[in-house]
């Protein structure tokens, strides 16, 4: 195999193999919510798959996270409608590992929108009509929250949150908490005490984000990754001497 060769091959594969590049990417999910969530994939204006969901009718609910596993195309969302009952505590805390890492909720990649809409425990999960419309409306600033904004990380997994900690499903000790933040709810601990937050919410995130847990170290950056291998290989074309 001639070097010419040899980069053409390392370079295909860096690239066949790097969620980055990949045309899908599967994932293996852990979720739990206080009090109800639903896990949906689509696009950047729509929402395509209902994944799954649970209403937590007890704390051993919320201890106990729900797993999940799903191949989408890397061009997607991930997107998490999720509200409370307005009543103790209130909160989503979630785990996304593709193999080369976990994206986890407390993440600054995740966005968030309130839609304004309440929705009571208990309720069906939200359609994948209804959850278009919202995207719709968030992309466009006009709902409750106006539009997009940075959700709120509060508490870690761990027996100092207000929850204890989620142990089902391997659920990473440096996930977090997340919920949206109104301004409106002066208390203690807040946003995360019983309060109505312009709920329901949704979270979203593009699946091609960079894993976000300290004890899975991110993978290099896509161009700086190939340029590395590229480079690498140049610097031993360059370096081999014409036979004499």
């Amino acid at each position: 195999m001639t070097v010419r060769t040899l980069l053409i091959a390392i370079t295909l594969s860096f690239v066949i193999a790097h969620p980055a590049f990949a045309q899908s990417i599967t994932f293996d999910v852990t979720v739990t919510a206080d009090n109800q969530y639903g896990l949906y994939t689509g696009t950047q204006t729509q929402a395509l798959n209902y994944v799954g969901g649970e209403f937590a009718t007890y704390a051993s609910d919320i201890w106990s996270p729900e797993t999940y596993s799903m191949t989408l195309p890397a061009s997607h969302y991930i997107y998490i409608a999720s509200w409370s009952d307005h009543n103790t505590y209130q909160g989503f805390m979630a785990q996304f590992d593709n193999g080369s890492g976990l994206i986890l909720s407390g993440d600054p990649q995740w966005q968030v929108t309130a839609t304004g809409i309440t929705r009571d425990n208990g309720a069906p999960p939200v359609t994948l009509t209804d959850l278009s419309d919202q995207i719709v409306l968030a992309n466009a600033g006009s709902n409750a929250s106006g539009g997009w904004g940075a959700a709120y990380a509060g508490f870690y997994n761990n027996p100092s949150s207000l929850w204890g900690t989620a142990i089902g499903g391997g659920m990473a000790s440096s996930a977090r908490w997340m919920w949206y933040d109104s301004g409106m709810d002066p208390s203690l601990n807040a946003p995360f005490v019983g309060f109505d937050h312009d709920e329901y919410l949704i979270f979203r995130i593009p699946i091609k984000a960079r894993p976000s847990d300290p004890d899975n170290p991110r993978v290099p950056e896509p161009a700086t990754g190939l340029l590395f291998v590229l480079g690498s290989l140049g610097f031993m074309i360059r370096g081999r001497r014409p036979a004499r």
